[in-house]
């Protein structure tokens, strides 16, 4: 995150959370709980309505969770550039996700070879051996 955004969510952190409970939400409806998930698509389509920004109706259209996807290929794109170890960054973008699982996380590396073509070296270079190849023998009857 950029440093004006960090400093913004310390101050929203400071006002929300009188206390040091790690049980809280970072971001808290009314009531202390965290958001449905109606409540947050709600919101989100609003966003993009006062943004001016279309949206086709369900599975049409910018989701939530593009969020996600977007946070994790730009991650992995930046540290490729700046010749970062991936597999020691691989466990950081897993805690940043959210993820039980490596296998979780691993779809981004796909998912980022995919959008942008260079990385497919370094990411073959550093993760190659996750998924070996094997040969398929066609059976003829």
């Amino acid at each position: 995150m950029t440093t004006t955004l960090t400093q913004r969510c310390m101050n929203y952190f400071k006002k929300v959370h009188n206390t040091q409970n790690n049980e809280n939400f970072f971001f808290q409806s009314c009531n202390g709980q965290p958001y449905s998930r109606k409540s947050i698509y709600f919101n989100f389509r609003q966003s993009l309505l006062k943004a001016g920004i279309s949206h086709g109706g369900k599975g049409k259209g910018s989701r939530v969770h593009d969020f996600k996807h977007t946070f994790a290929v730009y991650c992995l794109k930046k540290w490729v550039e700046n010749n970062k170890d991936l597999s020691a960054y691989l466990p950081v973008l897993k805690t940043y996700l959210g993820h039980k699982y490596f296998s979780e996380t691993s779809y981004y590396l796909k998912l980022t070879a995919d959008t942008f073509p260079f990385l497919t070296a370094q990411l073959e270079k550093s993760f190659g051996t996750i998924i070996p190849e094997i040969e398929v023998q066609n059976e003829t009857d």
